[in-house]
């Protein structure tokens, strides 16, 4: 009887650890995807910046050229 008793409790034991070892397995994989999702974030944000930044430098371009410099054909 003792011996049942011992091999369950190694077995309850070895359970638990592989569930620990999941539940933290899980966690890491959460806070990995969290951290994608965050770098993904921050780049869309920049690129954003960027493509404004340029729009704005076309616009300012399209001012400082007279019409005439920017359509006429080279001579």
């Amino acid at each position: 009887m003792q011996q049942q008793q011992q091999q369950q409790q190694e077995q309850q034991q070895q359970q638990q650890q592989q569930l620990l070892h999941q539940c933290q397995l899980q966690l890491q994989q959460q806070h990995q995807q969290q951290q994608q999702q965050q770098q993904q974030q921050q780049q869309q944000q920049q690129q954003q910046q960027h493509v404004e930044g340029f729009l704005l430098l076309l616009r300012l371009l399209r001012r400082s050229n007279t019409p005439e410099c920017v359509f006429s054909a080279p001579p």
